[in-house]
């Protein structure tokens, strides 16, 4: 029988409250890194990006990343393969943005 502890099994149960004769298996479910987060665009990235730190978006080659947010100026905050970091906005582009814009026109 699985029991969830805390949040929907109300709060205040503990792993003692559950227990059955002295045991208890803990399994863990992993969380939608998308939950309560919203999708702005997407975009197709254009290089490979290799993550140079643990808060850096790692994908390849015409990888389709979600945009959750702008950093700055350079840096977007994305989403691909399961996992949430940020990347330089230049690896990748806006697959339905026009690409030639008339200058004044």
């Amino acid at each position: 029988m699985l029991i969830p502890l805390g949040g929907e099994g109300g709060p205040g149960r503990t792993v003692q409250d559950v227990a059955e004769a002295g045991r208890v298996t803990l399994w863990c479910q992993k969380e939608d890194p998308l939950a309560n987060r919203s999708i702005l665009h997407q975009m197709v990235a254009l290089y490979d990006y290799t993550a140079q730190g643990p808060e850096d978006l790692e994908f390849s080659e015409g990888d389709t990343i979600d945009i959750l947010g702008e950093v700055n100026e350079v840096w977007l905050e994305g989403h691909s393969a399961g996992n949430i970091g940020i990347f330089p906005g230049c690896f990748a582009y806006r697959e339905n943005a026009n690409i030639t814009q008339s200058s004044g026109l």
